[in-house]
């Protein structure tokens, strides 16, 4: 699935590539604001990017989430070095 991701999104699904986290770790490492953190977190979740534990309350990453990033990743290379034969 292809989801465009907002800055904050992003480092959220960044975060969560290093394991599962609680919503005061993402708070301490991506977002500051807990309105906008909740925001970006429901967004990822109604997409299928992230599912939160009901026992743990740890958020975790998805199959379409890391696709999602590391299509963005991709992305990022393309629009940095182009896709230019000398840069193959």
């Amino acid at each position: 699935m292809l989801v465009s991701l907002k800055p904050g999104e992003r480092k959220i699904l960044q975060a969560l590539a290093t394991g599962n986290k609680l919503f005061k770790d993402l708070r301490t490492q991506c977002v500051k604001n807990p309105t906008i953190l909740s925001s970006y977190l429901k967004n990822l979740q109604k997409h299928g990017l992230i599912i939160r534990d009901i026992d743990t309350r740890r958020f975790k990453l998805m199959g379409d989430g890391w696709e999602t990033l590391y299509i963005a990743d991709i992305r990022d290379v393309i629009t940095e070095y182009g896709f230019r034969k000398e840069n193959i």
